[in-house]
């Protein structure tokens, strides 16, 4: 198996995980900043990779996949400064 393809099913899998737990940790709690977590996290960790993915034979490809990660650190951001 390629080892970047291996990374990144890794990283899709904790990514999901993390999302996984966010989102049960706001239904227990009911605290909004987890919900930004848990969106935050997506967008790091299972949609940049899935838009990396399905548009790989296009050149933006990259760049909107970085743009994505970059609004999972911002959104992350938010969260923290609303804990």
């Amino acid at each position: 198996m390629d080892y970047l393809l291996f990374s990144k099913l890794v990283r899709l899998a904790v990514g999901s995980l993390i999302v996984f737990m966010a989102y049960t940790a706001y239904k227990r709690t009911g605290y909004p900043p987890m919900l930004l977590v848990a969106l935050g996290f997506g967008l790091i960790g299972i949609i940049s990779i899935l838009i990396e993915e399905a548009f790989k034979e296009y050149e933006f490809a990259r760049l909107l996949s970085e743009i994505t990660e970059i609004l999972g650190l911002i959104t992350l951001i938010i969260a923290i400064k609303k804990g």
